[in-house]
């Protein structure tokens, strides 16, 4: 089954980039945009495999010109602030229903430390 337009023409560029030819900042970002692009529309194994290919290519010649693609930050978790976690008797309970000990000098509700 032939590559569709899209994927095609980032083939294409991904055969410029390996090469290394005439290459600047504005092809990298228009072949950055090409990626994320062909990434929402990819139905096939090959054609994420055009993809997989070129965004390789393109990082290793992007870090030449200073670009990159920033790696997604992972959510968080915990509100900013102390980093102190409070404990309440409930979440300590279940903690000890786990096996995990939550401070040894505790008292665990029941009179047992």
């Amino acid at each position: 089954m032939p590559l569709r337009d899209e994927f095609q023409l980032l083939d294409e560029k991904c055969t410029k980039l390996r090469q290394g030819k005439e290459l600047d900042q504005d092809f990298l970002k228009e072949v950055r945009t090409h990626i994320e692009l062909c990434e929402h529309i990819a139905k096939t194994d090959e054609e994420r495999s055009v993809i997989g290919r070129t965004t390789y290519w393109w990082r290793k010649r992007a870090n030449l010109f200073g670009l990159g693609m920033k790696a997604k930050e992972p959510p968080k978790l915990l509100p900013a602030g102390t980093g102190v976690a409070v404990l309440t008797f409930n979440d300590k309970r279940f903690l000890r229903s786990l096996r995990i000990k939550v401070d040894e000098n505790e008292d665990d509700g029941a009179g047992n430390r």
